[in-house]
């Protein structure tokens, strides 16, 4: 698969393909009985992009459309816990805590479907 699925969250569940919370839980705990740190690196506010990555033949596509087109495709955006997303929205996280929605990313002003440069 795609880097983007594991370098692209679309939530805060530690649920990936290298596996959930308890086995996060169980490789630190070994790491540390074999003398090995583990340092945690996170970059709050880095959110996917609502862009499909499996399967292969809609991989690129702005997922979510209304239209399936070379460019976009009615395929939902989920994440791989399951986590339904959209471009620069992410409400199934706990409000206030990790639900983020177009206001809490820069954007130009009355264009919040894009970055600012």
């Amino acid at each position: 698969d795609s880097w983007g699925i594991r370098y692209q969250p679309v939530s805060y569940k530690l649920e990936s393909r290298s596996g959930d919370r308890e086995a996060f839980i169980r490789m630190v705990a070994k790491c540390r009985k074999a003398g090995v740190a583990v340092m945690v690196d996170a970059v709050l506010n880095h959110m996917a992009s609502p862009f499909v990555y499996t399967p292969r033949a809609n991989r690129g596509k702005v997922c979510g459309s209304d239209k399936n087109t070379s460019k976009f495709t009615t395929q939902k955006c989920v994440g791989w816990a399951g986590t339904e997303f959209d471009n620069r929205l992410f409400p199934n996280g706990r409000p206030l805590r990790d639900a983020f929605s177009r206001k809490h990313f820069h954007h130009y002003p009355e264009n919040d479907e894009a970055n600012c440069g």
